[in-house]
């Protein structure tokens, strides 16, 4: 959304949500791994990621981007907990 408030017309929020699916032949392949040799690998299965930005242009020649992300299953296997990430994008035009 683009003019978050009056007199930010160049200002924008986003919401972004994006998820992935492991092949199921690659986990099919990690859990005949895992009967093998047990805890030797990780088995995937998905990762899901939603994002909330603010963009603040402050300048012609500087953008700030402060931005949260919540971060489900990490690295598709279930063994990291969840993550939530806190960033910043700059953008400096010369």
């Amino acid at each position: 959304y683009q003019g978050t408030f009056p007199g930010r017309d160049d200002d924008v929020v986003s919401l972004m949500v994006a998820s992935g699916r492991t092949n199921p032949r690659l986990t099919r392949y990690q859990r005949a791994r895992d009967l093998v040799a047990p805890g030797s690998i990780g088995i995937q299965r998905y990762e899901s990621v939603a994002e909330i930005d603010y963009g603040a242009k402050l300048t012609p020649w500087l953008i700030l981007r402060p931005n949260l992300q919540y971060v489900m299953h990490p690295g598709g296997t279930g063994g990291i907990p969840d993550a939530f990430v806190i960033g910043l994008y700059t953008q400096v035009t010369f």
